[in-house]
C-alpha cells in the first residue's frame, strides 16, 4: 500500500450510520473506520477480519461507484475541482440583464450552485443595484 499517494474518496452519510451502529465496540469501529479509510484513500486495506472485511465489502462498492461517477464527471468537463474562480459582480451583472442561472452558469464555467450562492450572498448583502 503506497502511503504516499491518498486518494480522496466520498464518505456517505451511510458510512456514518454503519460506524453509529458499533458504538459498542468501540475497538471494532475502530479497526472498520481504519479499513475503511485505507480503503477509500489507498484502493485496498488489510483484510482477514471476516466482521471488517464483511462491511468493507459492502461500502467499498460504494466508494468504487463514487470513484468511477467521479472520474467520468472530471472527463466530460462537469466537474471542476473547486478551481474555477468566478466574478461576483459578473454573476450580478448577467443575472440583472436577464440571464438564467444555468445560462449564467455555463458561461462562466461554473455550477448553478455557484451562482445560486453568489446571488444569494448578493440579496444578504448588495454591492449594487440587484433586481430581485
Amino acid at each position: 500500500m503506497d502511503r504516499n499517494n491518498p486518494q480522496n474518496f466520498v464518505f456517505y452519510g451511510s458510512v456514518v450510520k454503519t460506524l453509529e451502529k458499533l458504538k459498542g465496540d468501540p475497538e471494532l469501529r475502530l479497526r472498520v473506520l481504519d479499513a475503511i479509510i485505507d480503503y477509500g484513500a489507498y484502493g485496498e486495506y488489510e483484510a482477514g477480519d471476516p466482521i471488517v472485511d464483511a462491511i468493507v465489502a459492502g461500502i467499498g462498492d460504494g466508494i468504487d461507484r463514487a470513484k468511477v461517477r467521479y472520474e467520468e464527471s472530471k472527463k466530460n468537463g462537469s466537474k471542476t475541482h473547486g478551481n474555477v474562480k468566478v466574478d461576483h459582480d459578473k454573476i450580478v451583472e448577467m443575472h440583472n440583464s436577464g440571464m438564467m442561472q444555468k445560462d449564467i452558469a455555463a458561461a462562466l464555467g461554473c455550477s448553478t450552485k455557484t451562482v445560486q450562492r453568489h446571488l444569494k450572498n448578493e440579496l444578504k448583502n448588495p454591492k449594487k443595484d440587484f433586481i430581485f
